[in-house]
């Protein structure tokens, strides 16, 4: 049966990268443990810091990265990520917070809170956490400064939940130690084997079907990621990951939307390609008024491209979320998948 062309959206279940493993973690920090989620993650850090403060947070970032810090009962602030020509962060303004976290953008290189900082804010007895899930799969993944690393896998790979948080020196002091409830892991192992076999050919698959049960898997973390392990199927398929193949493919994708990219106007990178390290997606700039137009002829043509973020309820002020796009460059796809990306996009040139 033929493959359907479809480019982005959720993870399939794939075994194409499937091979010994390649300790991804190891030399990260002291000690780890696997969770549900990415916000399950900076659960686990807030829970192991152990008391609730004010926290500083980018204006730039999304409602999940929020929550738990307001669950934990945190004041949260905002320090200031714009664009103007370049993606700038004042890490100043979070001099006298008790917990700072900041977050590599789509695993490109840029700028990070300073060493000073850090030392202000250890003198307080505050702690600085790093969101690592852009640069998961980065050459230097973290800052040597930072006290905890958390992450989101979901994004990368194809489990059915996962998150990771590291503690740089010392163990642990709490864990997530309960499983996930065993219906929502089915109902997400049948949403992912419908959607593989949807893209293989199997006309018998609803489209709907899959698509609603991935939305309720989501809809039930949000509600329901407290406290929970990774699942130990989620476990044994991480470890069987080819690190190093993702990451080559993630890399060429990437290269190939910007060569295309250089031919086109109205659209730019967020980014200089010499900044790429290991990509999560690469993101471009579109003229607000203009956005959705080419989002949708996108849509219109079987390519999802997400948007980073959508702007949380409470908090975030950047125009990033105005005017960013995230084209797809996973290692579901070959260069050849971005020239078709490229193509749809110089179609939409007029547009933009």
């Amino acid at each position: 049966m033929p493959l359907l062309n479809e480019i982005g959206s959720e993870f399939e279940l794939d075994s194409t990268f499937a091979a010994s493993g390649s300790g991804m973690f190891s030399g990260i920090g002291k000690d780890y443990a696997l969770t549900f989620s990415g916000r399950t993650a900076i659960e686990t850090v807030l829970w192991d810091f152990g008391r609730a403060g004010r926290a500083m947070l980018p204006s730039y970032c999304c409602d999940s990265m929020i929550e738990p810090f307001r669950k934990a009962g945190f004041s949260v602030g905002f320090y200031t990520v714009s664009f103007d020509g370049t993606l700038t962060m004042d890490f100043d303004a979070a001099a006298d917070c008790d917990v700072l976290l900041f977050c590599h953008y789509f695993g490109f290189s840029h700028a990070v809170p300073s060493a000073a900082l850090c030392d202000a804010i250890h003198g307080r007895g505050g702690i600085i956490i790093e969101d690592m899930t852009h640069s998961l799969l980065s050459a230097q993944p973290v800052c040597t400064q930072s006290d905890y690393y958390a992450a989101s896998l979901r994004k990368w790979f194809p489990v059915y939940s996962g998150g990771i948080c590291v503690k740089k020196e010392g163990s642990l002091r709490c864990r997530p130690q309960q499983q996930p409830d065993a219906g929502i892991l089915r109902e997400k192992h049948t949403a992912m084997t419908m959607k593989r076999d949807y893209l293989r050919g199997d006309r018998s698959v609803c489209k709907q079907d899959f698509l609603k049960q991935y939305g309720d898997f989501n809809t039930w973390l949000g509600q329901h990621y407290s406290g929970l392990a990774m699942d130990a199927e989620s476990e044994q398929l991480l470890a069987r990951l080819d690190i190093d193949a993702i990451r080559k493919r993630r890399t060429e994708n990437a290269h190939a939307l910007y060569a295309g990219l250089r031919g086109l106007k109205g659209i730019a990178p967020l980014f200089a390609e010499a900044d790429m390290q290991c990509p999560l997606f690469v993101p471009v700039l579109i003229d607000r008024e203009k956005r959705a137009a080419v989002r949708q002829r996108l849509t219109d043509a079987a390519v999802y491209c997400p948007i980073h973020w959508p702007r949380p309820e409470n908090g975030g002020s950047s125009v990033l979320y105005d005017i960013e796009l995230s084209l797809i460059c996973d290692q579901r796809y070959t260069p050849a998948d971005m020239q078709r990306i490229i193509q749809i996009l110089s179609e939409a040139e007029g547009e933009i």
